[in-house]
C-alpha cells in the first residue's frame, strides 16, 4: 500500500513539475480558488509548425502501418502462426504496439510548446516502444524465416509475404525511433503572468 501511494506521489510529482500554486479569484467575486501555472520554460521542437504537423503525420503512418502490417498477416491461418517461436515474439510484438499506438496518440496530442512532463513523456514513450517494437518485429521476422527454412516442403506463398511484412513493420517502427532520436528540442522562456498571491 504504502509502495503504491509513494508510486502514485512520484507520478503526481512528474506530472506537475515546473508548476506552482495560485489564489485566484472566483468568477463570482466571492472567495479565491487555487489554480496551478506553468512558470518553467517550454520545450519546443527544433521544426517549423509544417514540419511538426507533416511529423506527426508521419509518426502516425508509420504506426498504423506496422499494426496493420502484423494484424493482416498474423490473424491468417496457417501452421506457421501456430509455431512457438512465431507465436511468442508475435504476441509480445502486439502488446508493444499497443503501447506504441497509444505513445503516438500522447505524441500527436501534445502542443508544439511542451511542458516538462509532456516532452519527456512524449519523447521517451515514443521512443521506448518503437524501439522494443522493432526489436520483436524483428525475432518475429527470423521466426518466420525460420520456419520457411525448416518447412520448405509445406510452405506457401503467404509465408514468405509474411517473412517481408514483419521485416517492414519492424523497419516502421525504426524509422520512427530514428527520427525522434534525432530530433532537437530547445526551451522557450514562459511568460506567465502570475496572480498577486502565491503559495
Amino acid at each position: 500500500m504504502a509502495k503504491t501511494a509513494k508510486k502514485h506521489t512520484a507520478s503526481y510529482q512528474k506530472y506537475f513539475d515546473g508548476y506552482v500554486t495560485a489564489k485566484v479569484e472566483k468568477k463570482s467575486g466571492k472567495g479565491y480558488k487555487v489554480k496551478r501555472f506553468y512558470v518553467d520554460n517550454y520545450h519546443v521542437h527544433l521544426l517549423d509548425d509544417k514540419q511538426w504537423k507533416m511529423r506527426k503525420i508521419i509518426y502516425s503512418l508509420l504506426t498504423a502501418g506496422s499494426l496493420c502490417l502484423f494484424l493482416i498477416f498474423s490473424l491468417m491461418p496457417g501452421q506457421r502462426n501456430i509455431s512457438t517461436y512465431i507465436s511468442v515474439p508475435g504476441c509480445i510484438t502486439f502488446l508493444c504496439l499497443i503501447f506504441l499506438v497509444t505513445a503516438d496518440i500522447f505524441y500527436i496530442s501534445c502542443p508544439r510548446k511542451m511542458t516538462k512532463y509532456e516532452q519527456h513523456k512524449s519523447t521517451s514513450y515514443i521512443k521506448i516502444w518503437s524501439f522494443l517494437t522493432f526489436v520483436f518485429f524483428a525475432i518475429t521476422a527470423l521466426g518466420n524465416i525460420y520456419f520457411v527454412i525448416s518447412h520448405r516442403g509445406s510452405v506457401v506463398l503467404n509465408d514468405y509475404f509474411a517473412c517481408c511484412a514483419y521485416l517492414a513493420g519492424g523497419g516502421f517502427s525504426l524509422v520512427i525511433n530514428i527520427l525522434e532520436k534525432n530530433t532537437e528540442y530547445y526551451e522557450e522562456e514562459n511568460d506567465t503572468q502570475l496572480p498577486f498571491y502565491r503559495s
